[in-house]
């Protein structure tokens, strides 16, 4: 099982639904997020149209995965 953060405007967005199996926690925004990250070592973080935050993800935790999901039908994703 993946520990997966979503970082996500859109709760019923569709690429979420491949880790309904899995141990997800939405962003509450609570704390700082790289703080979040750093302390809860997630094995995935998804974000929504969000690449300014990407550099303090991995600064925070080099071993989470980082997914980026946009909210348009026809952007396009490279791994990062």
């Amino acid at each position: 099982m993946l520990k997966v953060l979503m970082v996500m405007k859109d709760r019923a967005h569709p690429a979420l639904k491949p880790f309904e199996a899995h141990d997800c926690q939405f962003y509450d925004g609570s704390e700082p997020l790289g703080q979040k990250v750093g302390k809860s070592h997630y094995n995935i973080v998804l974000l929504e149209d969000r690449l300014d935050l990407v550099p303090g993800i991995k600064e925070a935790d080099p071993r989470a995965e980082v997914f980026l999901i946009g909210s348009k039908g026809a952007d396009e994703v490279d791994a990062l």
